[in-house]
């Protein structure tokens, strides 16, 4: 049984099936415990600027509001959490995702259970919070398993 970190929790590869488990701890402690001066700077842009915006001019209140519910709206179709066990056998393909820069790294599991079919993305945390090694860790983890990754 071989694990390997992913942005919401981790990913255990059995002898038999890919399982996504959800951590207890939000993904912003894992940050956290990777790197301190990261995550402040990453809080201050992301979290205390957009506060302090909308306290200096309340009227910017419906804006940020209708970000956060387009934000959510464009995640919301993508479903990469509807299934959470995969057998190995099921899967066709596993494609690494995302060599834009600024993106943050994933896996597209392509699979076929022989009624239907699907794709489970599994994230990683940010490049900047070390998402690229835990991405070769489990990229060769899935290899040991004998699954066509491509890159």
């Amino acid at each position: 049984m071989e694990t390997f970190h992913t942005r919401g929790g981790r990913c255990v590869v059995t002898t038999d099936a890919l399982e996504v488990k959800k951590s207890e701890l939000h993904f912003t402690g894992r940050y956290w415990s990777r790197s301190k001066p990261r995550t402040l700077v990453a809080l201050t842009v992301f979290v205390l600027l957009p506060l302090a915006l909308l306290f200096a001019d309340p009227s910017l209140f419906p804006i940020v509001l209708g970000l956060v519910v387009v934000g959510y709206g464009l995640r919301f179709p993508r479903d990469y959490r509807r299934v959470d066990r995969i057998p190995l056998e099921d899967v066709v393909v596993v494609e690494r995702v995302g060599g834009v820069p600024l993106a943050v790294p994933r896996l597209a599991v392509w699979y076929h259970d022989g009624v239907m079919g699907g794709f489970r993305y599994v994230q990683f945390p940010p490049r900047w919070f070390g998402g690229d090694d835990d991405l070769e860790r489990a990229t060769a983890v899935l290899r040991e398993r004998g699954l066509p990754v491509q890159s």
